[in-house]
């Protein structure tokens, strides 16, 4: 996570604010939805719905300092998303790494340097309480080992000790973002210095041959290079193509993170209702441009290595909406990772990478203090954010099986908002379909309009008593419990709301604005 924010910090410096667009307005507008349950796509992968934890802060808040104990009401909450995998032990925080400092007895584990901010962090979460926290909630690892400051050998241990523990790891992520470190001291993002630099070939090759003896080492091992597309730093250029090139016959998966959004201006004004609804309608056009970064990197890929699978997975992301400023402007900027429109935004990229096959995709972060994580630790307690709930639905309601699915409908401009681009026409209304195993078909729907409901005539379905369940809120700035800032609103409780609608076909249903509605028809 905060790799990400200071990714934000070093790219959006010189950028302008971007011009106001229009405000949606009241009036009525319609779509129609045509469902083809007949036509089979691709099966959604269930790694999917991943998530991540960091070693620093008692794995943000996991486990108790004192006993290192796991929170039993964090796991509480999070049991019911039934989290496929998470991640380990954080972006930056990986490539700086030691995981022999995060094993053995509390008292006797030396506290150890945050490589972001210089802070003394307790290892009270390491190896032993990450595995213990997989079998509470039935996940199974992605370990991002440290390819910054690391050795194969350090690599070679960690995971025997993972399989002497009875949690043998499958997923291994070769390093984090070393495609934005700079050769010095003092680099643009914290961390991210000539501690870690590494050339693109020099990367390629300590990959391909990381990734050669882990799967000698134990055969069943996927191990993944880290590939930055237009978000590397300017002396690594050319990182992806160099990677796929040197190294692609030899990976099992490329990690990407090109979801971090709208990554604000410094200065930006969330407390502007314009601009506010600005940034989250950039937010959704980058859904988009994730998908199109996705589909290029496939497509260098397969050329690289004719013939061979190509596993994708955007092993961070979260909506990032900016870093710095005083204390006011930054509980601004953790307040609008919390709103309904994040979640919105969420949902979006869930759609956009079930199209295009993603493999595995970890959000950032599991439980926070100020982050809008799945779960957000106050004073209050333990806060289920709009976007825990995108993932209960999508992860639990959802078939596994999509199926083609049609939507004519209204679009809408978007303004360039930090490194963001424009579009100019993006969807109001998002969906997918899927089939579950027993035959019942399940729509979801995003309506991304702020001001007023979408009207939708659904077609191609059979008649049926449909389930539905709908996730909204009042305001695209809504969300769950107590606000850090001025910039967002308060809601009585966003949540999804269940009913059930007599459906015939050409029937038609108001979709709320603010919203993720799934409807499911049962099996003939």
């Amino acid at each position: 996570m905060m790799a990400g924010s200071s990714l934000a910090a070093a790219q959006c410096t010189t950028i302008d604010f971007s011009e106001p667009s229009t405000i949606d307005d009241g009036n009525p507008m319609t779509a129609r939805i045509v469902v083809r349950p007949g036509q089979s796509l691709n099966e959604i992968s269930p790694l999917l719905f991943g998530s991540a934890v960091e070693w620093v802060d008692h794995g943000n808040g996991l486990c108790d300092p004192a006993t290192g104990e796991l929170r039993q009401a964090v796991i509480d909450e999070l049991l019911p998303l039934r989290l496929p995998v998470i991640r380990f032990p954080g972006g930056i925080l990986a490539d700086h790494y030691h995981w022999r400092d995060g094993i053995g007895p509390l008292k006797t584990r030396l506290a150890r340097k945050n490589p972001m901010d210089g802070s003394d962090q307790a290892n009270t979460f390491g190896t032993d309480e990450y595995i213990r926290l997989l079998k509470a909630l039935r996940a199974e690892a992605l370990v991002t080992a440290n390819v910054g400051t690391g050795t194969y050998d350090e690599l070679a241990t960690w995971r025997e000790h993972f399989a002497r523990q009875g949690s043998p790891v499958t997923y291994w992520e070769l390093g984090n973002e070393i495609y934005l470190a700079e050769p010095k001291t003092s680099a643009t993002i914290p961390g991210n210095d000539a501690r870690i630099y590494k050339t693109p070939r020099n990367y390629a090759m300590i990959a391909r041959d990381w990734a050669r003896q882990l799967r000698g080492s134990a055969p069943g091992l996927l191990a993944g290079g880290i590939a930055g597309t237009g978000n590397t730093s300017h002396e690594n250029r050319g990182w992806l193509q160099t990677l796929v090139r040197e190294a692609g016959a030899d990976l099992d998966f490329i990690a990407l993170h090109n979801a971090f959004a709208p990554l604000a201006p410094a200065g930006y004004d969330f407390t502007d209702r314009v601009r506010r609804e600005n940034s989250y309608r950039a937010m959704f056009a980058q859904a988009m441009t994730s998908a199109d970064d996705c589909a290029d990197v496939r497509r260098h890929c397969e050329a690289a290595a004719p013939g061979r699978q190509v596993r994708l997975a955007i092993t961070e992301h979260f909506p990032l909406f900016g870093t710095g400023g005083d204390d006011a402007g930054m509980r601004r900027l953790l307040d609008q990772s919390r709103t309904m429109a994040s979640a919105m935004y969420t949902a979006s990229l869930f759609h956009a990478w079930m199209r295009e096959g993603v493999w595995m995709a970890a959000y950032n972060l599991t439980t926070s203090k100020w982050f809008g994580a799945l779960l957000t630790d106050t004073d209050a307690g333990l806060i289920r954010t709009p976007t825990y709930h995108v993932f209960d639905l999508l992860r639990n309601r959802l078939g596994t099986r999509r199926v083609a699915i049609d939507v004519e409908g209204g679009r809408f401009p978007t303004d360039a908002v930090g490194p963001i681009a424009a579009r100019a026409a993006v969807p109001y209304l998002d969906s997918v379909a899927a089939i579950d195993a027993t035959g019942g078909l399940t729509v979801s729907v995003i309506n991304r309009r702020f001001g007023a409901p979408v009207t939708a005539t659904f077609d191609g379905a059979a008649a049926a008593a449909v389930d539905v369940w709908s996730l909204a809120a009042n305001d695209p700035s809504a969300i769950n419990g107590p606000r850090l800032s001025e910039s967002t609103r308060a809601d009585s409780l966003i949540q999804p709301r269940r009913s059930q609608w007599t459906f015939t076909p050409g029937s038609a249903r108001e979709l709320p604005p603010n919203s993720l509605t799934l409807l499911r028809w049962p099996a003939a």
